[in-house]
């Protein structure tokens, strides 16, 4: 009787099991018809003090919603070398690479474009990219713009093609580079006062 009821249990885990994983690609076939299914990557930065550990959580929900599933890394030293962490291969869905600046205070933008563009080529030698997304975080936001600004008409790099940008501080920082309403915007959108970093 003992190993009849073993059994039962035994055949209704299994059942339970296969409805579960059924019920899951169910869901990840579903999720994948419902985006854009590309083989360009999304580069994710990191705001001031911060690192590739902020945008985990975001890259890997799109992971286990079946958006991509292909995440790996790009460590870049103080000096700006650049170090390919994970794989990712030719036939990737949507693929993230989440940028983590070591030296993760420099507020020298120029720098941090540079180091941006030292992710871009690494990426265009290793895995041949033409274009690419972006999503900044905060001062991640400045090493997309002073990447656009520096490097942005150069056609011998791989093309930015969508950018997310996400609590960028391009009015300035309070109490550093700006005072409380001192910035307006006229009827075109453009504000009254530019920083001198954006000189």
């Amino acid at each position: 009787m003992l190993r009849k009821n073993k059994s039962v249990w035994l055949v209704l885990l299994a059942v339970l099991l296969i409805v579960f994983c059924g019920v899951r690609l169910y869901r990840v076939q579903a999720a994948q018809k419902n985006y854009i299914n590309s083989n360009v990557p999304t580069l994710f930065f990191h705001g001031w003090g911060s690192s590739y550990r902020a945008e985990r959580q975001i890259a890997n929900y799109a992971k286990n919603k079946g958006v991509t599933n292909t995440i790996i890394r790009a460590d870049v030293s103080a000096k700006g070398e650049v170090e390919l962490i994970g794989n990712m291969k030719k036939n990737a869905r949507n693929p993230i690479v989440e940028v983590n600046y070591q030296d993760n205070k420099n507020a020298n933008y120029n720098e941090d474009a540079k180091w941006m563009k030292n992710v871009v080529v690494a990426l265009q030698k290793k895995y041949g990219i033409k274009k690419f997304n972006v999503v900044g975080h905060s001062m991640g936001n400045m090493s997309i713009m002073f990447y656009l600004l520096n490097y942005g008409g150069d056609k011998n790099l791989p093309q930015i093609q969508k950018q997310v940008d996400i609590a960028g501080h391009f009015n300035g920082i309070l109490g550093m580079d700006d005072k409380l309403g001192e910035s307006k915007l006229d009827k075109n959108g453009k504000p009254n006062v530019f920083s001198d970093k954006w000189a």
